[in-house]
């Protein structure tokens, strides 16, 4: 690969870098901030942090401007490149682009392979003070009593074949409370329904996405329990819920419209998770450290929930919109959007776009002041300008 040391580069203040908390736009990024970069060798694209910020001014910049590209960069700015015929990515600076000339923008990378969990515990998203675990036993309760643990009180008898735990006390002994039960279920307390809380890691990614984009949470003043609904009336979708509930072990009650269950536990797991409105909806935050595999399960699923079949997503959550830009990035998916007043519209489309500098490469005079990011790991990042993202170099510290 080429790497033309004498490059500094810098790009605009307005435009916006896809970060690990979102969007950013490049004039208020500091030292510490974890944004996304490239590995033009691996093609891994992974996360760093930012070790300066540097201003400077330029005479003129380049643009470069397509339907799916718009960048404002100083002239000496590295722009990676492939061609039709050279697949391996090189470098460019933005001033020396070949007249004639097509160049391919890089399209593709992957992101290092991550944990991927088969069997998730809801536990470890609620508080202590939430939910109670009860465990019914084929055994006799003196025998039951007699094989925990000394320290492995209930609070109280389950029924007359098992025994209800406190949060700390479960967790403490789980493995063995697990082991011993012929069954364990969660609740809030007592006169609440009895959920499962271990599920497939991929039905509940299913489960979260469905509620994501069609569900929500009502808390009656009238009941101790909380209403989680899921909103759907395309048949295909209602076969595939159905089926979900089922795997998950949750009863639901049904109309042509909605699915719904009672459960304080369900009720706030999701929104803590999820969001508790559309303008609040929100990524699972545990999906960044699931596999990519498992990405693409969750984009899938919000697809058919608010997409349509472009593959276009409509949301008016900002934070699930650039929570939707990031996961696109994470699955190897360049992000693009647009917005219209509060409706986002986050594109989620595989492309292999590119650019010919007769058309689409200018210059801008006069110059202004630009902003190089100095990363410790890295040299190519994710930017862009009114929603349209490339990979683009910030030079070379080495």
């Amino acid at each position: 690969m080429r790497h033309d040391r004498s490059t500094s580069g810098g790009i605009t203040g307005e435009t916006e870098i896809v970060t690990t908390d979102g969007l950013a736009r490049v004039a208020t990024l500091t030292p510490g901030d974890d944004v996304y970069t490239l590995d033009l060798d691996t093609g891994l694209a992974t996360t760093t942090a930012i070790r300066a910020v540097e201003r400077r001014v330029v005479d003129t910049l380049v643009a470069i401007e397509t339907r799916r590209a718009d960048l404002r960069v100083a002239p000496d700015t590295p722009i990676p490149f492939t061609t039709r015929y050279v697949p391996d990515p090189r470098i460019v600076r933005a001033d020396a682009v070949a007249t004639r000339a097509a160049y391919l923008f890089v399209n593709t990378w992957r992101s290092p392979p991550t944990p991927e969990p088969t069997q998730v515990d809801i536990t470890e998203w609620l508080n202590h003070d939430e939910y109670e675990l009860c465990a019914t036993f084929e055994a006799h309760g003196h025998t039951v009593r007699a094989a925990l643990p000394a320290d492995c009180e209930p609070v109280r008898r389950n029924d007359v074949v098992g025994y209800c735990f406190d949060p700390a006390t479960f967790k403490r002994h789980q493995a063995t409370i697990e082991r011993l039960a012929d069954h364990v279920a969660i609740h809030a307390g007592p006169n609440h329904h009895r959920r499962p809380y271990r599920f497939a890691a991929d039905d509940l990614l299913r489960f979260l996405g469905w509620y994501i984009t069609e569900g929500s949470v009502y808390w009656p003043e009238t009941s101790h329990t909380a209403q989680v609904k899921i909103a759907q009336e395309t048949p295909s979708h209602r076969r595939a819920i159905t089926s979900l509930f089922e795997r998950l072990g949750i009863s639901v009650s049904r109309d042509a419209s909605k699915f719904q269950f009672g459960s304080v536990v369900f009720g706030r797991l999701v929104e803590r998770l999820c969001g508790a409105t559309s303008r609040t909806k929100q990524l699972p935050p545990f999906i960044w450290d699931w596999s990519q595999a498992h990405q693409r399960l969750l984009l899938d699923v919000l697809l058919k929930g608010d997409g349509n079949d472009r593959g276009t997503y409509y949301t008016t959550s900002e934070r699930l919109a650039t929570g939707l830009l990031r996961l696109c990035l994470e699955c190897g998916i360049k992000p693009r959007y647009a917005r219209r007043g509060d409706m986002w519209r986050v594109y989620v489309r595989d492309v292999n776009d590119g650019f010919r500098p007769d058309r689409h490469v200018r210059r801008i005079p006069p110059g202004q002041d630009v902003y190089r990011l100095h990363l410790y790991e890295g040299q190519v990042i994710m930017a862009g300008r009114n929603g349209r993202f490339q990979w683009v170099g910030v030079g070379d510290d080495r």
